[in-house]
């Protein structure tokens, strides 16, 4: 089965416009889930909700009854993160949908953490409506376990003066599958998605990324930094589009993936589209090693090669990773990096 295809479609000797799983992988599955938990006294709970067909192009493969639905009406400014934290320990099966409704003027921060130490299946679907001058900060985490497969979907839609911050740090597991779009319909808005990844193993990782600009003097960001280990592979698709009224509209897309491992791969695609005159858009992708003169540097303060090379990659995800505004979630992030990154005899 084909799924997360690209908004643009490319050839087909690219091999990258959609990304191909088993028949079986999205059959519904109707578990109870208890691992879920909030600080946030709004949330409404639903028995049923919308479907989910996020990233599945064959419109009869949805899933009708998630095990947790869940709306959010923010209304009022809130000063501490919003937290919701669904934890696999007494489950492996989340299909979730997360609806969030941001009212005119408000900011709040949300942070969404989805661990797990044992196999799991997660397929979520999250919205953000954000209403005129609001202003959200969400940081999203994925720790599933190596052997888990997560999917992944986010959709936005911003109006005007409203700005919308978006941070993803996924430690993907065997496969993860994420798709991102936002519609700028405002003027003066923003939109920026950051996110790191580390590919370990035999794991495979899609990202299909894109941002619809539709208001004058708005902007968009696409920034995305990753790692490579094993024999794993990554796919990174961007779009910033720029369609008719985007006018003095700004859009930047920025990929980097480092390989730790000489049978790791990596493709990327890389587009701006527009649709409008007077905009400002630029992209770049890259894909390469730690540099050998960088690591030589380091080690000859006494650092051995995994210190290093750990030290080196952390600089580089630093750029995703200061937006996480809770300093002991930086922190723990931090050291998974230092307990997933190891030293492979098959590095360049």
């Amino acid at each position: 089965m084909e799924i997360n295809e690209t908004f643009v479609r490319t050839s087909k000797n690219y091999g990258i416009n959609s990304f191909v799983v088993a028949e079986n992988t999205f059959s519904p599955k109707n578990k109870i889930f208890n691992g879920f938990s909030t600080n946030f006294n709004g949330v409404v709970l639903h028995g049923k909700a919308i479907p989910i067909s996020p990233i599945c192009t064959d419109s009869k493969i949805e899933l009708e009854n998630p095990n947790i639905s869940l709306e959010l009406n923010i209304e009022k400014n809130y000063t501490s993160p919003i937290i919701l934290n669904f934890d696999f320990s007494q489950n492996d099966t989340l299909v979730d949908t997360i609806k969030i409704n941001v009212k005119d003027g408000v900011t709040a921060k949300f942070l969404i953490t989805y661990t797990s130490n044992k196999n799991a299946y997660h397929n979520g679907f999250i919205t953000f409506d954000c209403e005129k001058n609001s202003n959200i900060d969400c940081v999203l985490i994925c720790d599933l376990s190596y052997e888990s497969d997560n999917f992944l979907n986010i959709e936005n839609t911003l109006k005007e003066n409203s700005k919308l911050k978006f941070t993803i740090v996924d430690f993907a597991g065997k496969t993860s599958v994420s798709r991102f779009l936002t519609d700028i319909t405002g003027n003066n808005a923003s939109s920026q998605l950051k996110m790191m990844y580390i590919g370990e193993k035999e794991g495979k990782i899609d990202l299909n990324f894109a941002q619809n600009i539709y208001g004058k003097n708005s902007y968009a960001l696409i920034k995305t930094i990753g790692a490579l280990q094993g024999n794993s592979q990554k796919n990174f698709k961007g779009l910033i589009d720029f369609k008719k009224g985007a006018s003095k509209s700004k859009g930047v897309e920025e990929e980097l993936c480092l390989t730790l491992s000489k049978n790791a791969k990596s493709k990327a695609l890389p587009l701006l589209c527009c649709g409008e005159e007077d905009v400002d858009g630029s992209h770049s992708s890259a894909t390469g090693k730690i540099g050998d003169k960088e690591l030589f540097y380091i080690m000859s303060r006494g650092l051995s090669r995994a210190e290093g090379l750990k030290l080196l990659l952390k600089a580089k995800l630093t750029k995703v990773l200061d937006d996480v505004f809770d300093e002991k979630i930086k922190s723990q992030i931090y050291e998974k990096i230092d307990r997933k990154i190891i030293n492979e005899d098959d590095r360049f």
